[in-house]
Order: C-alpha cells, then sequence, then structure tokens
C-alpha cells in the first residue's frame, strides 16, 4: 500500500467525477474553460459554494464547488418541468448545489478508496453569496479546475491531506 495520496491523479479522479454526474445525471457536457470564459466568470457577483469534507484514517479534505447561481436556477427549472428557471427558490437551489457536491464527491471518495484511502463523506453544506477565493493548509494536496457548462463557469476544489500514524 503506498504511503501518499496519489498525487499525479487528483485532478484526473476529480476531472472525471465532475464530468460523469453532470453527464449521467443531467446530459451536460462539462469542458475545461477557456481565459475568455473566466473573466466573464469573475464578474458573477452570485454563486452558491457547497462543500462536503472527506475524512479517512489515512487521509482528510473537503471538496468545494462554486456554481453560478443562474446556472443552478437553469438546471433546477430543467429538473422541474414545466416550471422556470425564476420560480426555484433558494432552498430549491441549497440542494440542488449540496446534492451536486455530495455526487461528485461520492465518486472521488470511491475511487481514492480503491487506491487505499478509504473515507467518509460530510452532509453537504451550501453557502451562497460572492465567489469565495479557496485556500488550502500548508502540505495540503490541491486540485482545481474550471469547467465551462451551459455557458457558464463551474469551479471544483479538492484539498486532501495525508494523515501520517
Amino acid at each position: 500500500m503506498t504511503n501518499k495520496i496519489p498525487t499525479a491523479d487528483l485532478s484526473r479522479i476529480a476531472a472525471s467525477a465532475l464530468q460523469e454526474v453532470l453527464a449521467t445525471q443531467f446530459k451536460l457536457l462539462a469542458v475545461s474553460a477557456l481565459p475568455d470564459e473566466m473573466a466573464r466568470a469573475a464578474t458573477d457577483s452570485r454563486c452558491l459554494t457547497g462543500s462536503v469534507d472527506i475524512e479517512g484514517e489515512r487521509m482528510s479534505g473537503s471538496l468545494r464547488l462554486q456554481l453560478p447561481e443562474a446556472w443552478v436556477h437553469k438546471i433546477n427549472a430543467s429538473l422541474l418541468k414545466g416550471r422556470d428557471a425564476v420560480s426555484i427558490d433558494e432552498d430549491d437551489a441549497s440542494d440542488l448545489t449540496g446534492e451536486l457536491c455530495n455526487m461528485i464527491a461520492g465518486r472521488i471518495a470511491a475511487s481514492l478508496a480503491g487506491a487505499g484511502y478509504a473515507s467518509t463523506l460530510s452532509t453537504p453544506r451550501v453557502i451562497r453569496g460572492q465567489p469565495l477565493q479557496l485556500e488550502g493548509d500548508a502540505g495540503c494536496l490541491i486540485s482545481r479546475s474550471n469547467w465551462a457548462c451551459e455557458s457558464q463557469v463551474l469551479q471544483l476544489t479538492v484539498f486532501l491531506t495525508h494523515k501520517t500514524t
């Protein structure tokens, strides 16, 4: 069994988890965001940030997913046929954001378990407001990625720390 979290694989694992969840659950394609898309996203001041903690005997960490509020409302409206994006309330948007985080974190946790890093997930938490600058602790393995989906930019950050025994 290895002594370190599979560093080179974390970005691939996170990317695969996000793309798989969006494709499977919503039939959406997410691709790496281009610089001009990132510049547009920086002007969007309303977002939902979901988080799930990942805790195991050999590692701990968290997943953060920042989603433009307009994107969450649009996706939720497509799920709730007959309702438009404007009629989706804050609870519906928070529920979808939390569930997306949970599904992505579950896929990441399953991949890490296959590498010997079994873990459990916390209940998702969601906050709304301005985009956050997410920073990890010193020595923390970080995977950051930005995704274009439905003309919006989604930001996925995974933080993992190896526990020494």
